[in-house]
């Protein structure tokens, strides 16, 4: 008998670091996997508030862009719209047009302007009259 107690003994103690290395590999893909898990959500998270910061920014510089531009444009129009030659009525429409058009070829600011009456009549950019009352 005393013989077959070192052979339970060694394989007791081989079952025992079997089952111990069992459970440390468990725990340790365990927590790997926790950790894997937990950061991956707290990177998504951060790089989408970083995304929507970098986009939102974009989109200020944009706004700011485009309402100086829209500044620069109804300064010229305001502008314009005092000049008495737009305000005296012995002028046709097509004068003014004309008179508006010499403005724009010398100026890159304007494209395509055209003078509008009051009644919403306008001479197009290849001369023909058009109707912009519900413009």
């Amino acid at each position: 008998m005393n013989a077959k107690q070192p052979k339970k003994t060694k394989k007791n103690k081989k079952s025992l670091i079997v089952v111990i290395i069992s459970v440390m590999m468990l725990c340790l893909i365990s927590s790997n996997l926790i950790i894997a898990l937990s950061s991956s959500l707290i990177t998504k998270q951060e790089l989408t508030k970083a995304a929507y910061s970098t986009i939102y920014g974009m989109i200020d510089a944009v706004a700011v862009d485009v309402n100086a531009k829209n500044e620069t444009y109804f300064s010229a129009l305001d502008t314009l719209s005092y000049v008495p030659y737009f305000r005296d009525s012995s002028h046709t429409l097509r004068e003014k047009t004309d008179w508006l058009n010499s403005i724009a070829e010398n100026d890159t600011l304007f494209k395509n302007i055209m003078f509008i009456d009051k009644n919403g009549e306008a001479y197009d950019e290849n001369g023909k009259i058009r109707n912009d009352s519900s413009a």
